[in-house]
């Protein structure tokens, strides 16, 4: 009696794939649209589950990892903005002064003093 890959994937919540991956990582032969013996099913079933818990616990490392490193990404942008928001400021700052000193020569030029 065989076994549809497809129905040791549904078992394990798995994709049909993953399971043929698995199988060849502990050599045995499936393929995605195959049968395979009920000892491989069992082999395949064990080896998902014994490294089910280690693959959990990469899993929760990379999405601390992936949080860490979107707020780093949030804190970079929020930075920028800083950044390029001052130094528009100081530009405007300066355009205003070299206004003001414009002015100031026309109205001497003009006659006008305060």
């Amino acid at each position: 009696m065989k076994i549809k890959v497809i129905a040791v994937a549904k078992e394990l919540g798995l994709k049909v794939t993953e399971v043929v991956e698995i199988a060849k990582e502990i050599g045995i032969d499936a393929k995605v649209e195959g049968e395979i013996s009920p000892m491989d099913a069992a082999k395949i079933q064990e080896y998902f589950l014994s490294n089910k818990h280690t693959l959990e616990k990469e899993n929760e490392s990379l999405k601390d990892r992936i949080k860490y490193l979107q707020e780093k990404l949030l804190v970079s942008i929020d930075e920028l903005i800083q950044e390029k928001f001052f130094q528009k400021l100081k530009e405007y700052e300066e355009r205003i002064k070299q206004l003001e000193r414009k002015n100031k020569e026309l109205k001497e030029q003009l006659g006008y003093y305060e």
